[in-house]
């Protein structure tokens, strides 16, 4: 997954959705790995870049925000978890 980050990222540049799909990927790694930490990040960036390249009402941006409110429920972090979750639903 690493190496298919870095092929992305050099031949369709970093804002395309594909660096995104990468990027969840490694955060699933990181997830199964119990890194919540990394998962974190990993979809932070996902989400981000999803934002940006698809618009921020695209299903992709909901599923996006569902993993990362997941991790964040599992860190006890509940209100921002419900909040991310709120807007998923209304994509």
């Amino acid at each position: 997954y690493k190496r298919s980050l870095e092929i992305s990222k050099s031949t369709l540049g970093e804002w395309h959705p594909d660096v995104a799909e990468s990027l969840s990927n490694l955060a699933i790694v990181a997830y199964n790995r119990g890194n919540r930490e990394e998962t974190l990040r990993l979809d932070e960036q996902a989400l981000q870049i999803r934002e940006h390249s698809l618009g921020r009402d695209h299903p992709d941006v909901a599923i996006s925000l569902s993993a990362i409110a997941t991790t964040k429920r599992e860190l006890d972090l509940v209100d921002e978890a419900q909040a991310l979750e709120s807007r998923a639903l209304e994509i």
